[in-house]
């Protein structure tokens, strides 16, 4: 009998959820870092600015 495609699914859920998992805490740490830069760099122009 040959698995169906749900079964495969059904089995794979959770590694696909793992993966899921572990894009997502990724994609946090770049768009955080990415947020954070963009706060320093705005910062840093502020700084600039009220001291000139």
């Amino acid at each position: 009998m040959k698995p169906s495609g749900l079964d495969f699914f059904r089995n794979n859920l959770e590694t696909l959820l793992g993966l899921m998992n572990l894009f997502g805490e990724f994609f946090e740490l770049g768009f955080l870092i990415c947020i954070s830069n963009q706060f320093s760099q705005q910062w840093q122009i502020d700084a600039e600015t009220a001291y000139s």
